[in-house]
């Protein structure tokens, strides 16, 4: 019995290491964007939904899940992860940079002169205003909503899967075995570009 008592006892040390380790947290923060032009998102694996409100506050509210580790599946910890926040003159810079955990980002914020975003593996869908935008997409969706008013320059591509822009009828599409560029000029001042590795992009324009 004494033996069957200390088996179990290793194993718990062993592999129940860190018995409330959370694998799931949610993360609010907001900022006075008063003194700020430009926001740049930075994130791993996971999705990215931004929508305009009015005011001066950017609110965003952020879903971390550790992955499963392939080593009894057990969940990566995730108590101590969060958004990293830096500015840099008039920009603010969000980031998540972890490849063991997925970031499901809800952003609420008032229109800014430029957005950038960037992530690795996931789902992007914008929208934005009278902003220049910037996406590099690793694999998987982009969806974009902006005035047509307000567009210069819209250029996007994927290396493998599939553009599209609507809205306007003077869109340029082009295809070379798996690849797709699509892109327009409008008569505004901001331009639109998105890249993806793999997967596919879409811009409506109204």
């Amino acid at each position: 019995m004494r033996k069957i008592i200390v088996i179990l006892i290793t194993m718990s040390c062993l592999y129940g290491v860190n018995t409330y380790a959370a694998d799931r947290v949610s993360r609010n923060h907001s900022f006075d964007l008063e003194d700020i032009n430009e926001i740049e998102i930075n994130n791993s694996v996971g999705s990215i939904e931004l929508r305009l409100v009015e005011g001066d506050e950017l609110r965003i509210e952020v879903e971390i899940e550790g992955e499963d580790r392939a080593f009894f599946r057990r969940r990566v910890d995730v108590d101590d992860v969060d958004v990293e926040i830096r500015t840099r003159g008039d920009k603010l810079i969000l980031t998540i940079d972890n490849d063991d955990v997925k970031a499901d980002w809800t952003i609420e914020m008032p229109v800014v002169s430029a957005i950038e975003i960037n992530m690795g593996v996931g789902e992007i869908d914008v929208e934005i205003g009278a902003s220049r935008l910037d996406i590099d997409l690793g694999i998987g969706k982009v969806d974009v909503t902006a005035p047509l008013a307000t567009v210069a320059a819209v250029e996007i591509s994927a290396g493998v899967g599939d553009t599209r822009i609507r809205g306007t009828d003077s869109v340029e599409n082009s295809r070379v075995i798996v690849s797709s560029e699509s892109e327009v000029m409008g008569e505004g001042d901001f331009s639109i570009s998105a890249e993806v590795g793999v997967g596919e992009i879409s811009i409506e324009l109204d």
